[in-house]
Formats: C-alpha cells, sequence, structure tokens
C-alpha cells in the first residue's frame, strides 16, 4: 500500500521587500504604518470660528440714543476749552446754563441748583454729575429743570437743614481746584448772596468789613460753617459768650464790631445833639 505524500508548507506570503520576511503589524504613527493613499478620507476639518461683536451698533458712542439732557450737556461743554480730557462744562457753560433757566448767575438759585446737580469743582458741572442728577430727580429736559428748582428754591427757604446743607456743601464749588482753603476775596462776594443781613445774618456787613481789615486770609472749611452757625445762634453780639468754644477768629470779631458799634453809636448820638431842631414851636 502506497503511503501518502506528506504536504509541503505554503511559502510565506511576499513582503514589500520581496525578501519573504512578514511585514510587520501596522501601528499608529509608527515607521511601518501603511502609506496614506490619495483617496483615503483624512480626518474632518475643524469648525471656522465666528467672532461676533457686542459693542454699540453703528452711528452711537454708547450704544444707546442720547438723551435731551445729555445733547443740553454737550452743548454747554463747547462753550468751554477745558483741559484735554475733562469731560464737563465751566464758567461760560454754567453761564449759559442760568440764562436758559432764567436765573441769575452767582445769586441764591445758582447755589441751590448747583447743590442738586451735587457739583463739587471749582465752577464746574462734570457730565457724570449732571447725568447722575437727571437720573436721581427724574429730568428728561431743562424746563422740568426749571420747574424742580422752584421746589428746591422753596426747601431752601423753609427748611433749616436744607439749607445748611447747601451752604456747606457750596465750599468746594467756590474755593477752587488747587486751593487748599477758600480764598478771601471769593468769600467776601459769595457771604452775602447766601448770608444776606435781611434774613439771615443780622451783622454780615460788619462781618464782611472786619474779614477784609482785619482778618485777611484765607478761610477754612470750619470757619466757613462756623460763620452759619453763628449767624443762626447770635442775633445779638451783646449776649455773646465766647465760653461757647467759638472759633478765635468769631471771639476777635465781636470784640472788634462791639467797640466799633459802640464808637459809631457816640458819633451819631453827637452829631444828632448838633443839628438844630426844625420843628415848628
Amino acid at each position: 500500500m502506497a503511503q501518502p505524500s506528506a504536504t509541503k508548507p505554503a511559502p510565506p506570503a511576499a513582503t514589500a521587500s520581496g525578501k519573504g520576511k512578514p511585514a510587520p503589524p501596522p501601528s499608529a504613527g509608527g515607521k511601518g504604518a501603511p502609506p496614506t493613499t490619495a483617496g483615503a478620507a483624512g480626518p474632518p476639518p475643524k469648525a471656522a470660528t465666528v467672532t461676533t461683536s457686542s459693542g454699540p451698533p453703528p452711528g452711537t458712542a454708547s450704544g444707546h440714543k442720547r438723551s435731551p439732557m445729555e445733547q443740553d450737556f454737550d452743548r454747554l461743554r463747547l462753550l468751554d476749552k477745558l483741559d484735554e480730557g475733562v469731560d464737563a462744562f465751566g464758567l461760560r457753560g454754567l453761564q449759559a446754563l442760568c440764562t436758559e433757566l432764567g436765573i441769575p448767575f452767582n445769586e441764591l438759585d445758582m447755589f441751590v441748583l448747583i447743590w442738586k446737580i451735587g457739583a463739587t469743582q471749582s465752577y464746574c458741572v462734570t457730565r457724570s454729575e449732571w447725568l447722575h442728577a437727571a437720573h436721581n430727580h427724574k429730568i428728561e429736559h431743562l424746563g422740568q429743570l426749571k420747574a424742580m428748582l422752584a421746589t428746591w428754591r422753596a426747601s431752601v427757604r423753609d427748611d433749616p437743614a436744607a439749607f445748611a446743607e447747601m451752604y456747606c456743601q457750596s465750599y468746594d464749588f467756590i474755593r477752587g481746584d488747587d486751593e487748599k482753603l477758600l480764598p478771601l476775596d471769593k468769600a467776601l462776594r459769595v457771604w452775602p448772596v447766601l448770608l444776606p443781613e435781611a434774613d439771615r445774618f443780622a451783622h454780615i456787613n460788619h462781618w464782611l468789613q472786619w474779614c477784609a481789615q482785619q482778618y485777611k486770609r484765607p478761610v477754612s472749611r470750619d470757619i466757613w460753617r462756623q460763620v452759619l452757625e453763628f449767624s443762626v445762634k447770635v442775633k445779638d453780639i451783646t449776649t455773646y459768650d465766647p465760653n461757647d468754644k467759638w472759633p478765635t477768629a468769631l471771639d476777635d470779631f465781636v470784640e472788634w464790631a462791639l467797640e466799633h458799634t459802640g464808637k459809631k453809636a457816640a458819633s451819631t448820638a453827637g452829631s444828632t445833639a448838633a443839628v438844630p431842631s426844625t420843628t415848628a414851636e
């Protein structure tokens, strides 16, 4: 019986080098990775990033329509040539505003207006002060501002606390940004406006005279406030008590005023006696 012939093993598969060695298995990124053919699908392209702008719409500076009050501010601002970067209107703009509101410049109504606007720089109103005042008092145009001014004026006239607040705040507005203390010449111009003799300060004329002739120095914030308190509490200087811890300046003023008034009274009495009577007997 014939023996079956042994089956020869199959030769190894041909390799890329043709030497009969098996090709290494493909690996990611390895040297044995099969080359990519032109028709093979590559990784999907990255989606393009779309940038959107969140800025104000074209034609506006802040993304909203400018209110009439903001337009009025810009108009007044153009009247003054302030330093670059100063977003405010100054003396000319303030004078124009007073004219449009029908109030005299540098008189009580103007200081009431400045008080409610909240301006604290020397004869200057900034954009933020102007717009905050418009928002807080719900003012949309100058007509409403003029109407509100009448209400504010009445509060200053009738409410001592409101008047004191307005008076004290005016110190910074009058003083000037470059001054640490209020120059005396500025104080002498404003005191008779805020503290008139008829209804506020019976001794204002003597006070102004003494300051100009004797005091001759800048006015501190404390003196500014104490003068208001003096005008309220001391209606008759003969009742003045230096032990009430008044500033030395007021002690000196009262001493001068008593002496000055006494000499004036004696002189008046002597001149009256010398005038012959014209009354028919």
